[in-house]
């Protein structure tokens, strides 16, 4: 199963590396870090909290800051919905331009988790409203272009030993769309494809390392980024332990 999984992952690649023979596409290295972290309230609510920092290695393109934090309500232990607001600072494409633009961005997510041949399986379902601050000739306008952005993550983690405290092969994609009538040239957004481990650390941390492959239409939608990213998320749980 983990070899079908893997070998599907592959696929996606080459397909993307293929489409970024075909079109106007821009590459660059990246490396992404971040925080996530849950506190257990009681059995059934979490409260949510995390931290993003994206670095391009040649330049700003694609470049950001995030802070987002978030409510969650858990109905089983395989069925939950979120909702919350993040706040992103976004760094110029442009060469030579330094204003960053901000984001204001409201979310709602549902997430179904299971055990799927040997792996557990999660499917997220998160919606999002963005306010995005638009920047011209580097300065500040004061104005801002509305986004619905749906976006379904499919994610596997696959047990490499009974022990739980060793690695898990970390395998998932998520695509996403934007919607709206601000929305002219690209529907498609973009799509990110993992391969990684993750691991816990102890009983409160875990962590995830793995090469992401971000492939993101602009907004123009004749040209395209192809981002080769170094992933290295954390997550932390805390608060109520809760039995099953």
């Amino acid at each position: 199963m983990r070899y079908k999984i893997v070998g599907f992952v592959f696929l996606v690649c080459m397909l993307n590396q293929s489409l970024a023979q075909q079109k106007d596409i821009n590459q660059h290295v990246q490396v992404w870090i971040s925080a996530n972290n849950t506190f257990q309230l009681n059995k059934h609510w979490q409260l949510l909290a995390d931290a993003h920092a994206r670095k391009t290695i040649d330049n700003r393109a694609g470049q950001f800051y995030l802070l987002r934090a978030g409510a969650l309500y858990q109905f089983t232990p395989k069925i939950s919905v979120a909702a919350g607001y993040a706040h992103a600072w976004i760094a110029p494409s442009q060469l030579g331009w330094t204003t960053f633009g901000n984001e204001n961005r409201l979310y709602q997510q549902v997430t179904l988790s299971d055990k799927f041949m040997g792996s557990n399986l999660s499917l997220r379902f998160r919606n999002e409203q963005r306010l995005t601050e638009l920047i011209v000739a580097d300065k500040k306008t004061g104005t801002y272009r509305f986004v619905n952005r749906a976006r379904l993550l499919v994610n596997f983690l696959i047990p490499l030993s009974s022990n739980p405290m060793k690695p898990e092969l970390l395998v998932a994609n998520e695509v996403m769309l934007n919607l709206g009538k601000d929305v002219t040239y690209n529907t498609f957004d973009q799509n990110r494809t993992i391969l990684g481990i993750r691991q816990k650390i102890n009983t409160n941390w875990s962590y995830d390392l793995a090469y992401m492959l971000i492939y993101q239409q602009k907004q123009n939608g004749l040209s395209y980024d192809l981002n080769h990213t170094l992933r290295l998320f954390f997550y932390g749980n805390f608060g109520t332990k809760i039995s099953d």
